[in-house]
């Protein structure tokens, strides 16, 4: 079964990947690695919450907007997630 990806999808992962091919070119061995669009099953696993809790926060601004990819497909940016995740982590130290 191949995975179809919608043109936004394709574009976002495109930039990404011209910006990682580009700060590598340049010898930077920090390079970003090109960000992902993550689905709901994904997130789900990632951050261990319900979607309802999801949407919650996402309403109260406690968590990141989801993109419309068209649609009823929607996805998160991984590194907004994961943005997320290590601030949740820094604030309880």
């Amino acid at each position: 079964m191949t995975k179809t990806t919608t043109t936004a999808e394709s574009a976002e992962q495109q930039k990404g990947n011209r910006a990682y091919r580009r700060a590598a070119e340049h010898g930077n061995t920090t390079a970003p690695k090109p960000d992902r669009i993550i689905r709901k099953p994904e997130l789900l696993n990632k951050v261990g919450l319900s979607d309802v809790t999801i949407w919650r926060m996402e309403k109260d601004g406690k968590f990141p907007k989801r993109l419309r990819l068209g649609g009823n497909s929607c996805g998160w940016l991984e590194s907004e997630i994961d943005g997320w995740v290590d601030e949740l982590a820094a604030a309880r130290n």
